[in-house]
């Protein structure tokens, strides 16, 4: 199950807004999914946005990790 509280703090601070997908779903799905949103964006706001969710995706995981390994 994702850590949702440990998810927003880590989306805020790469500039991601965060919605847990249990907000969408009240049957405890979401677990192993993300929703993307957007609106209009130019090509370098795509680009800008695929590198803030890579980010957010590699610091998430590196920190999963540094957490099991203790």
């Amino acid at each position: 199950m994702a850590d949702e509280a440990a998810l927003a703090r880590a989306a805020r601070d790469h500039g991601i807004i965060f919605t847990p997908l249990s907000s969408f779903d009240s049957t405890d799905g979401g677990a192993h999914e993300i929703r993307l949103s957007f609106r209009s964006p130019s090509i370098d706001e795509i680009v800008e946005g695929i590198g803030q969710l890579a980010r957010f995706v590699e610091d998430t995981m590196r920190n999963r990790i540094r957490g099991a390994d203790r």
